[in-house]
């Protein structure tokens, strides 16, 4: 798998896990009591059987919301480990604006010269000073010193 792809592919799980976790957030808000749902008993209504059952039903949604913030947590690492091997992996020749290497025929392969002071590449045969440092560039010079 090619990085930039895998980068993508580690984007989308962290977006997923991160999405779930505010479903979750949100679908396990606490609820309310409400007197009304009550059952009525001999003595009246049953208010405190109703209570604790709603009480139970919020600590399982108050578990649930944690869970659902460890999740984001989650996705958001994720996410951002994604982003790191999404852009990292677009740092190579094509990303600094350089073009392809153009096939080139077998007897056409022409050695690349250096600079002697500053060892950078000299791309250009007419060239006679260095791009990087300024220096002038000695013909036939083609290994970095």
């Amino acid at each position: 798998m090619q990085p930039r792809a895998f980068g993508m592919l580690v984007l989308l799980v962290g977006v997923a896990f991160g999405g779930y976790g505010i479903i979750s957030i949100v679908a396990n808000q606490p609820e309310k009591f409400d007197s009304s749902k009550s059952q009525m008993t001999l003595l009246g209504r049953n208010g405190i059987g109703n209570w604790l059952d709603v009480q139970a039903r919020n600590s399982e949604r108050a578990q649930r919301r944690a869970s659902g913030a460890t999740m984001v947590g989650v996705g958001t690492i994720v996410l951002l480990i994604g982003l790191v091997v999404t852009t990292l992996s677009g740092r190579g020749s094509m990303a600094e604006g350089h073009e392809a290497p153009a096939s080139v025929p077998a007897g056409a392969v022409r050695a690349m010269r250096y600079c002697t002071r500053c060892g950078a590449g000299v791309s250009q045969p007419e060239a006679r000073f260095c791009a990087s440092c300024g220096a002038a560039v000695v013909a036939g010079r083609d290994a970095p010193t």
